[in-house]
Order: C-alpha cells, then sequence, then structure tokens
C-alpha cells in the first residue's frame, strides 16, 4: 500500500513538473512568433525592459518603454491594463525573463520574446530606429580590425554591464589576463555602446568572446564560458 502511494506521488510530481514545463514553452516565442502574435492581437501591451538609452537606439514599433532595473519598475508596470496581454524583450532575453517572472505574480498574462531584440533583428524584423535621444555608433569595423591586429594575442570580450554571466567571466578573464603578464592583451566591449559593430559582426547573444593571434582570428564562443576551458583555450594558442 505504501509503494503504490509512493509510485502515485512520483508520478503526480512528475505530470505537474511537465505541465510547469509545457507553460513556460507556451509562453516563450521566436522572434518570429512574437511578431505574428502582437499581428493577432493589436491591443496587446508591448514592453521593452531595456535602458531608455538602449530603446532611443532602436526599438520594436508601438512598445512602451520601463527599465527592468530601475528602482520604480514594478510601480510603474502597474499602470498597465491587466485585462491585456503582455509581451515583452530586452536586448537578448534575460532581463525580460525576469520581468515576465515578475509581472506574473501580479496577474499579468505575459509572453516572452526568446533571444531579445538581437534574435529580432536576425531575423530581419523591422525595428523603429533613432527615436528620442540619439545613441553614439560606437566602434567601427575597420577601428576593431586595426585593434585585434594591435598586439599578438587579443581577447575581445563582448559584454555589458547587465549581463550575469559576463560579470562571472570578468573575474577570471582579469585573472587570467594579469598571469599572462601582457603576452595577452583583453580587450571588453559593452555591446549597448556598439550595437552598429554588434549587428556587422552578426553578434545575436552575449556573452560572447574571441581570440585572436596575430589579426586572425582562432577561436570564437557564444555564452558562458567556464574557466577551466578558457584557460585551456588560451594556452593552447599563445
Amino acid at each position: 500500500m505504501k509503494k503504490s502511494a509512493l509510485l502515485f506521488l512520483y508520478v503526480f510530481i512528475g505530470i505537474v513538473c511537465l505541465n510547469a514545463q509545457d507553460a513556460k514553452v507556451k509562453y516563450l516565442l521566436s522572434a518570429e512568433q512574437f511578431s505574428d502574435k502582437l499581428k493577432e492581437n493589436p491591443q496587446a501591451t508591448l514592453l521593452d525592459v531595456r535602458t531608455p538609452d538602449e530603446f532611443a537606439k532602436s526599438h520594436l514599433k508601438d512598445a512602451i518603454n520601463i527599465d527592468w532595473r530601475s528602482k520604480g519598475f514594478l510601480n510603474d508596470a502597474s499602470a498597465l491594463p491587466k485585462d491585456r496581454q503582455v509581451y515583452i524583450y530586452c536586448l537578448s532575453g534575460g532581463r525580460s525573463h525576469s520581468a515576465a517572472d515578475k509581472l506574473r505574480t501580479q496577474g499579468y498574462t505575459v509572453y516572452e520574446m526568446e533571444g531579445g531584440i538581437l534574435q529580432w533583428q536576425k531575423a530581419g524584423l523591422p525595428e523603429v530606429k533613432g527615436d528620442g535621444k540619439k545613441g553614439k555608433d560606437g566602434m567601427s569595423l575597420n577601428e576593431f580590425d586595426k585593434m585585434v591586429s594591435s598586439h599578438p594575442y587579443v581577447l575581445i570580450d563582448f559584454s555589458a554591464p547587465w549581463c550575469g554571466p559576463c560579470k562571472k567571466m570578468k573575474l577570471y578573464i582579469d585573472a587570467i589576463e594579469k598571469e599572462m603578464n601582457g603576452a595577452l592583451k583583453v580587450v571588453v566591449i559593452n555591446t549597448d555602446e556598439n550595437m552598429t559593430l554588434v549587428k556587422k559582426m552578426k553578434i545575436y547573444s552575449i556573452p560572447y568572446l574571441q581570440l585572436y593571434r596575430d589579426g586572425k582570428l582562432k577561436w570564437e564562443n557564444m555564452g558562458f564560458t567556464d574557466e577551466k576551458y578558457l584557460r585551456e583555450v588560451v594556452n593552447d594558442f599563445k
């Protein structure tokens, strides 16, 4: 009897977990699905949770901007009508996922764009550009090429101040550079301030690392890179 009850409990927990997973998938949309859903539901609230400067450089048409990292996010978001679905995005999906979870606890139905506006751009979908405060173009591709050739061994770290994995990686990237005592040059490129370069290089997610030897690309990795693997890569090409 006890075994049967225990088996029933395990099955019940499994079903609950599967249903929760299905729910997460249901509300996580690709850029194309996100676009289609917006067309089907023009009365929905489109919410951009990036910084005002990011929003000013480019955003989706009819989007409302409420910075997720601002202290007044929840207070500002409380003005959004709860009887309308919310479609939310950021640069690459991290901030919008946190914001979506918070809004759901407040009773909102929220759909997230997987991969953020970077995936929207990759899909070639339309944006509103140059509206509001004009941001700087940042580094040009020509300047980037000169930079990677300015030292025999260069590690490029594409990141952003709000990116959690980027912050974790920076600790050991800095340590590796220091240990190599000038043999390796690390260059950190803030993707928020260099969107023109990011688009031309087709960088659709961060963190993103590139390793150059004598101006030639030897290795690249999009996504989190653990310390042990990064040290092995750096040693292989030095």
